[in-house]
């Protein structure tokens, strides 16, 4: 169990690396974030948008945090199927 909890360790010691690179990225970022996740809440990707140029969000509706699994089919149209239309 400690070796999961050391994930909030790592998170708060290298945030600073985490979003740097998110910054000098040079592809498009694409996020899908469910606007329900308590988790994990819209205002971050919210945030990442005030520094990642370029960067688009699609909020899944009435999804939480494990919405892959609460909304699969809301999921194959905003994350499979666009892949395969390009």
């Amino acid at each position: 169990m400690n070796k999961l909890m050391y994930y909030l360790w790592d998170r708060a010691h290298f945030e600073f690396r985490w979003f740097s690179a998110l910054r000098e990225i040079d592809i498009p970022i694409r996020f899908v974030w469910a606007d329900s996740d308590a988790v994990s809440p819209v205002a971050i990707p919210q945030y990442f948008q005030s520094f990642v140029p370029g960067m688009t969000l699609t909020l899944v509706k009435d999804a939480g945090h494990f919405f892959v699994l609460e909304k699969p089919g809301k999921w194959m149209e905003v994350v499979i199927k666009p892949l395969i239309s390009s």
